[in-house]
């Protein structure tokens, strides 16, 4: 794994990670187990970077549960399959010899030729990943501003910035699992492509048209 890749992946876990961590400190004050005045937090040097590493932790452990919800209302159907048919489509001329199955074999296979072009294309894996996370943890944003304003209703309260704030939440949750589906795609688009790029030779992309002369010889 390059340094480059490790970047995207660290990025792709510790965004929507701070999501969470901000998620879970929000539930726990609406329930009043801890009292926390966003607005007046400031964090050390030494305590961003605790925040930090608990933000990768914490993207990491609620993933799962995010492919979960991608998978129930934003993939594709058969995505790599779709995709790879959609490539043969648009390209003919390639005589394609693998099936969708096997993209982990060409990922590895293009990784051993070339870890600049893999980094390349797990580079739309890695964001695929983060918008699929940032996407579930605004729904969890969503949700917990639904909770509290049916608390502060049972009080005989009610806030419309609350309402306002967890209908946004709900629709930029749909935009950005809409957005890792369409990183999903082209992260399989981007390895075909690059896989019959491999199998091409210069005489397959120029030919040289003989002059006047050099057909008469």
């Amino acid at each position: 794994m390059t340094s480059a890749m490790s970047v995207y992946d660290f990025f792709g876990y510790t965004i929507p990670g701070g999501l969470y961590l901000f998620a879970i400190a929000y539930l726990l004050t609406i329930f009043q187990v801890i009292m926390i005045d966003f607005k007046s937090i400031e964090f050390s040097s030494a305590q961003i970077v605790v925040y930090t590493i608990l933000a990768y932790i914490a993207g990491a452990v609620f993933d799962p549960f995010s492919y979960v919800w991608y998978q129930r209302f934003f993939k594709p159907d058969n995505i790599s399959a779709t995709t790879l048919e959609e490539f043969k489509k648009n390209n003919s001329k390639v005589e394609v010899k693998f099936e969708a199955r096997d993209w982990p074999i060409l990922l590895a296979f293009i990784r051993q030729e070339s870890i600049q072009v893999a980094a390349n294309i797990q580079r739309y894996q890695a964001t695929f990943i983060m918008f699929r996370n940032i996407g579930f943890s605004l729904l969890i944003f969503s949700l917990l501003q639904a909770i509290s304003l049916i608390v502060l209703m049972i009080i005989n309260s009610f806030l419309p910035w609350l309402l306002i704030s967890s209908i946004a939440c709900l629709v930029f949750s749909t935009v950005a699992g809409k957005k890792s589906a369409q990183f999903d795609k082209w992260f399989y688009t981007m390895l075909y492509e690059a896989i019959a790029a491999r199998g091409l030779e210069i005489a397959d992309l120029v030919k040289k048209i003989p002059t006047p002369t050099e057909s008469s010889k």
